[in-house]
């Protein structure tokens, strides 16, 4: 590796580790639980670690970092696919779970091999490993019974199918062999456009399309400006190209920060107020309809007495009475039996629901949703809340009407 080669791999890869940073604050902001974003934040912490490996083994020489990165290497392929699974809601087929382990479990025992005894073939057969399970992931995804997920979880998965198709390429130029020496390693570059696709989830006015057309524009600017700077400076094509990906690398780590500032201090444009504020007079049940129409809520389940006939009304009514919005999480089946908290935790178990929240006192009515953990966050927390608080003023006013 030349020393134009290791600042371009070392500063893509640099600014590929912060991106995952920034991507892995924003999903601990949301304080989700769900399997899923579990899923989603062990890999990114997984491809920390090969990454910062990778360099420290680069900078140093030192061989132990190169064992670490090979180890995560050889992880990342199960990874894959259990983050799919998570996604789906769906155990892969057992011939694609053991094919994975058997696989993870080979190149862990090659990964303490000395390098001289398993070079090359060790890297060859790492590189159809992870090719194989990004593309089994993908497959899996593109595959799925789209009637067995809500509205949202569709189209998050639909917007996590992007990076697996630019992930595929790229991958390859991560790879060092005879013959095969690019100017710079490219998978960073798939992994910062993945995390820009988690971070800006909250964009969810964002069509395909115009995610695709950001990522050109930015790869667009990316080019000019490198090879602005390689006519200036009169480098080589080799060098025009090593500068080009820094400095794509570098534009996608300023739009992730920037996208999760945004997310952090702007309101979504998407807010179940601006839908609210631009409603008219209305009952509650005409409120609820409204609510249907939007992505977030458009699989909310109306939970009336026919439905809550098996649960303990006045206990759950208690419940909600000290607060009308509850989460999933919350609630878990080891409470007392009989207890209000096991009928709530059961509720939620019946109807898979993620959040549950009090639509009326009298009869007792509830609307169950079920949104996906790295949708949901303090910004959505905060709009049921104020969805709920409507839907209870126009169910009061309505009753009031009828006294």
């Amino acid at each position: 590796m030349t020393q134009a080669q290791l600042i371009a791999d070392s500063l893509v890869s640099i600014s590929a580790i912060g991106g995952l940073a920034v991507v892995t604050s924003v999903l601990r902001r949301g304080g989700s639980t769900d399997i899923a974003t579990r899923r989603v934040r062990f890999g990114l912490w997984l491809v920390m670690i090969l990454l910062g490996a990778r360099v420290l083994s680069w900078l140093t020489g030192i061989g132990l970092f190169s064992a670490v990165m090979f180890i995560a290497a050889a992880l990342m392929p199960l990874a894959t696919i259990m983050i799919a699974e998570g996604l789906l809601r769906r155990h892969a087929g057992p011939t694609v779970k053991y094919a994975s382990l058997a696989a993870t479990i080979v190149l862990l025992v090659l990964a303490l091999c000395p390098e001289s005894l398993v070079e090359p073939g060790r890297s060859w057969f790492l590189c159809a490993a992870q090719l194989a399970g990004f593309a089994l992931a993908g497959w899996m995804l593109l595959r799925r019974d789209r009637a067995s997920l809500t509205a949202s979880e569709n189209w998050l998965v639909d917007r996590m199918i992007l990076p697996l198709v630019l992930i595929l390429p790229l991958l390859l130029t991560d790879f060092r062999f005879d013959g095969f020496d690019l100017p710079v390693r490219l998978g960073g570059i798939a992994i910062l456009f993945t995390c820009w696709i988690v971070v800006g989830m909250g964009r969810g006015h964002f069509s395909h399309g115009e995610t695709i057309r950001a990522f050109l524009v930015l790869a667009a600017s990316a080019c000019a400006a490198g090879i602005g700077v390689a006519v200036m400076e009169g480098l080589s094509l080799t060098g025009g190209v090593q500068t080009v990906a820094v400095i794509f690398a570098a534009c996608l780590l300023a739009a992730i920060f920037s996208d999760s500032q945004h997310l952090a201090s702007a309101e979504r444009q998407r807010s179940l107020l601006a839908h609210i504020a631009g409603q008219g007079t209305m009952d509650a049940a005409g409120f609820l309809a409204m609510l249907r129409r939007i992505w977030l809520v458009e699989d909310a389940l109306t939970l009336e007495a026919a439905d809550l006939k098996d649960f303990d009304g006045q206990a759950l009514a208690a419940l909600f009475e000290c607060d009308p919005v509850r989460r999933a999480g919350d609630f878990r089946a080891t409470w007392a039996a009989g207890s209000p908290e096991e009928q709530m935790a059961a509720l939620f178990e019946r109807y898979g629901a993620t959040h549950i929240l009090m639509a009326d006192r009298q009869p007792l009515t509830l609307l169950a949703l079920k949104i996906p953990g790295m949708v949901s966050g303090r910004a959505i927390e905060t709009e049921l809340r104020a969805m709920q608080r409507v839907a209870m003023l126009l169910s009061e006013r309505h009753d009031g009407h009828h006294s």
